[in-house]
């Protein structure tokens, strides 16, 4: 991979780019617009306010990046992974389903929007999720194994044979989703009857 600490090669009028490797680029407001990157990665770089709208990525790996309320409508992410990233406001409702399969690790996930996409037999682990929506969704088979869940919505999401393993502050309530096969850890997994309005005898004593 080519390791380049500017982004000489990203302003110009190259569309397609391959085994890039982008270090340290200072790149709010960046226009990506319809631009092509296929095996790279962006490591260290800030992609707040940037226009990646109908900008296509394969195969391609952000790590340690901020992506800060980016316009991503259209955009393609396909076998894309974000790790040890900051992502707020992302729409990606708006994305292009057709090439939509990606990954999140060690990430901070806030008010990004998940409604009607399909992420299934993905992975979501060790993260943090900030009031985020997930309505109408799939993510069956959905790893979100040691993540953290605060003020996200789950409404409507198959979440059938996914993993909460070690994860917590989830609110999902188990008369609007579908949870079959589901795994959940004890005693988090107590949090799923709070929507059932009933109480918990928590008395060892008898």
């Amino acid at each position: 991979m080519n390791t380049r600490s500017d982004d000489a090669e990203l302003t110009d009028d190259t569309y397609d780019l391959s085994g890039l490797r982008i270090v340290n680029d200072q790149l709010r407001g960046f226009s990506f617009t319809e631009k092509r990157f296929s095996n790279c990665v962006f490591a260290g770089c800030d992609f707040t306010d940037a226009d990646l709208a109908q900008a296509v990525f394969e195969r391609c790996r952000f790590e340690d990046c901020n992506l800060s309320n980016p316009s991503i409508e259209r955009a393609a992410f396909d076998s894309v992974v974000f790790d040890g990233c900051k992502l707020v406001g992302l729409q990606f409702r708006l994305v292009n389903q057709f090439a939509f399969a990606v990954a999140f690790r060690r990430s901070t996930l806030r008010a990004c929007v998940f409604d009607g996409v399909r992420m299934e037999k993905t992975r979501v682990s060790d993260c943090e999720l900030i009031d985020c929506s997930l309505i109408a969704s799939d993510f069956r088979g959905t790893s979100f194994e040691n993540t953290r869940f605060r003020g996200t919505r789950f409404e409507e999401v198959n979440l059938e044979n996914a993993s909460f393993r070690n994860a917590s502050g989830y609110e999902i309530d188990p008369g609007r989703n579908r949870l079959r096969n589901a795994l959940f850890s004890s005693p988090e997994v107590l949090a799923l009857l709070h929507h059932l309005q009933i109480r918990i005898d928590e008395d060892d004593d008898g």
